[in-house]
């Protein structure tokens, strides 16, 4: 879960990060956040900094930072949700797509390009080092 103090209800006598396991089957984000909101999942979160942005900019919403594999995450999300993906490895790029393509009730995004999302201080480094950025998003129908 990202560092952030955009999300006030939650209750601080539990736990904030949440081990892997209790992310399958699909967990009861209300219960985490102790509000009905949508859920976006930073997938490969380092340290949370891009979560922590986007929450502290987006407070309707609520944020979970993980490290996890694209394939679990995809069996997370419900119907409705997307799943946004942002990487500077062409390769990896090519396959996460390959890999979405294969999974059955998911439509690509073409068109979120991922212009108005916060970076991170990866994305900062590899802009400076004048490597490309690849973005896609996938929603889930």
């Amino acid at each position: 879960m990202a560092k952030s103090a955009a999300n006030p209800v939650l209750d601080p006598s539990k736990d904030p990060w949440l081990p892997s396991t209790r992310l399958f089957p699909p967990y009861a984000w209300p219960e985490v956040f102790g509000r009905s909101a949508p859920v976006e999942v930073d997938l490969g979160a380092g340290d949370g900094i891009y979560a922590e942005a986007r929450a502290q900019r987006e407070p309707e919403r609520d944020f979970v930072a993980v490290e996890r594999l694209l394939g679990d995450l995809a069996r997370a999300v419900r119907s409705g949700g997307v799943l946004k993906l942002t990487t500077d490895d062409a390769d990896y790029f090519q396959w996460a797509c390959a890999e979405m393509a294969r999974c059955s009730g998911w439509k690509a995004q073409q068109d979120w390009k991922g212009l108005e999302e916060p970076t991170s201080e990866f994305e900062e480094l590899f802009k400076q080092e004048g490597r490309s950025v690849y973005r896609r998003a996938w929603g889930r129908e």
